[in-house]
């Protein structure tokens, strides 16, 4: 036993300072609590198609449009698509399908949201002429779609398109 030190009933007392074992463990459990949110923090993002430069996906500073947000988001994210709340909402007016080939995935505790915002209504309209949403190219998993209109405009293909049969990637775990 160190000089000066004297143990009684899991209490450390040690040159007039008195230190628990379980104190020490409670600190450390508290420290590894506090640094977890930025090793694997959940973001909100924000797309914005009235706004006039492209942002960096803030809400003071949204994206300009809906595929910029889709390509940034990681597990966990969300990307509240700004809208309005008169009438059908705000069009966001697509003329090349949204592209999710190079998307990431969410997972079954941290899924991936793409929502219109709180009470705003949200219209994505096929202004093009073949898929408003194209993801047979991508093996995603675990995305929520919420609260947006898709709207095929009277395009002769399928509004959205999710895995593909000659390239084998099967999308999962999709949610409208």
């Amino acid at each position: 036993m160190a000089k000066n030190v004297l143990y009684y009933n899991n209490i450390i007392f040690w040159k007039g300072f008195v230190v628990m074992k379980q104190l020490c463990n409670v600190i450390k459990l508290i420290s590894i609590l506090l640094l977890m949110p930025m090793v694997c923090s959940a973001v909100n993002y924000y797309t914005d198609n009235s706004v006039a430069v492209d942002g960096d996906g803030s809400i003071t500073r949204p994206w300009k449009n809906i595929q910029t947000g889709i390509n940034n988001l990681q597990a966990g994210d969300t990307l509240n698509i700004r809208g309005d709340v008169f009438g059908e909402g705000r069009i966001y007016s697509i003329t090349l399908p949204l592209d999710f080939s190079n998307c990431q995935s969410g997972s079954s505790t941290a899924t991936i949201t793409v929502q219109a915002y709180p009470s705003e209504k949200v219209m994505v309209r096929n202004d093009g002429s073949g898929f408003l949403m194209d993801m047979r190219l991508w093996d995603g998993r675990y995305w929520v779609f919420k609260g947006i209109l898709f709207d095929q405009n009277s395009a002769a293909n399928d509004c959205i398109r999710i895995g593909s049969a000659e390239n084998g990637k099967k999308p999962a775990n999709i949610t409208f």
